[in-house]
């Protein structure tokens, strides 16, 4: 399943498993016992961390946010606020062709505007 995080978009088989899989390695705690909250609030916690660190977050990691988020929220899309304390995150369900299209083209040129996305998902 693909999955759009902030601007970069990155494929997850089957995110149930992999989630299931690498939890603790993440630190997100037991995903059974996660609410759609907690998961985004530990989501948010490392994107903001990475931020502050300018640190860039490895695709490995944004694949166990994406699967994270998919297996506990179903959303597909997630733009968290890196540098804003007061921004909440935003989830939002777009058609996979869309994420499709964009992945495709991200790859083939990497000028892709996610910004749109966003504003048509608002």
């Amino acid at each position: 399943m693909l999955f759009l995080l902030n601007d970069r978009i990155i494929d997850v088989p089957a995110p149930e498993a992999h989630i299931h899989r690498r939890w603790r390695i993440l630190g997100c705690g037991e995903p059974t016992r996660l609410l759609p909250d907690d998961a985004m609030q530990f989501a948010q916690s490392v994107v903001r961390q990475s931020y502050r660190e300018c640190i860039e977050l490895c695709d490995e990691t944004v694949q166990d946010l994406a699967a994270l988020i998919i297996t506990i929220t179903g959303a597909n899309a997630a733009l968290i606020h890196a540098n804003r304390e007061d921004g909440g995150p935003r989830l939002a369900r777009l058609p996979e062709g869309i994420l499709a299209t964009l992945k495709a083209r991200s790859e083939a040129d990497g000028d892709v505007v996610i910004a749109d996305i966003w504003q048509q998902a608002a």
